[in-house]
C-alpha cells in the first residue's frame, strides 16, 4: 500500500471512529445499557472500510474511551467503562465490525443481499453476546463467567452467591 493510500485509509477510519463516538450521544436512556447508534456505525465501519482498518477504527473509538475522552453512552469515559455493565458490549464491537465484512464477503458483494440479510442477525449479536455476560456478572454479583452464563440463560432459576 503506498504512503497516500494509507493515509486515506488512516483518516477514513478515524472519521469513521468520529461517528461511532457520535452515535453514543444519540442514545435512548433504558436501564444501565441504554440503545445507541454505534451499532450502525460500527456496522459500517466494517463494511467500508475491511476487515483490518475497520479494527483499527473501533479500536481507535474504544482507545480515545479507556484514555478518558467522554466517547462513551452518556458522554462519559475512562478506563473504568470496561469493567461496568456496558464493558461486554463495548468490546463486542470488535468482533461485530470483522463479523459483519465475513458476511459481506459470503453474499459477493451485495449490500442486500439475501446471505447479508440471512446473516447479519447473528454479527449483530456479538457485541450483545459479550455484553449480557458482562452485564450478568455485573448486575447480579455473579463470580464466574459460568454463573453469568447461566443468569443470563434463566435468572429467576440459577441463585447466584450471596442471594
Amino acid at each position: 500500500m503506498d504512503p497516500s493510500q494509507s493515509l486515506r485509509m488512516t483518516v477514513y477510519a478515524s472519521l469513521l471512529a468520529a461517528l461511532v463516538a457520535a452515535g453514543a450521544y444519540l442514545a435512548l436512556p433504558i436501564g444501565p445499557v441504554p440503545i445507541v447508534l454505534q451499532n450502525l456505525f460500527v456496522f459500517l465501519s466494517g463494511l467500508l472500510l475491511g476487515p483490518r482498518w475497520g479494527v483499527a477504527s473501533i479500536g481507535v473509538y474504544l482507545m480515545a474511551g479507556a484514555l478518558g475522552l467522554p466517547v462513551f453512552a452518556g458522554g462519559v469515559g475512562g478506563i473504568g467503562r470496561f469493567a461496568g455493565p456496558t464493558g461486554g458490549y463495548l468490546l463486542g464491537y470488535l468482533p461485530a465490525g470483522y463479523g459483519i465484512v465475513r458476511i459481506s464477503k459470503k453474499s459477493k458483494g451485495r449490500i442486500l443481499g439475501r446471505s447479508l440479510f440471512r446473516h447479519s442477525h447473528r454479527r449483530q449479536l456479538y457485541p450483545h453476546r459479550v455484553g449480557l455476560l458482562g452485564a450478568a456478572k455485573q448486575e447480579r454479583g455473579a463470580r464466574s463467567t459460568v454463573e453469568a452464563v447461566c443468569a443470563c440463560a434463566d435468572p429467576a432459576a440459577v441463585p447466584l452467591s450471596g442471594e
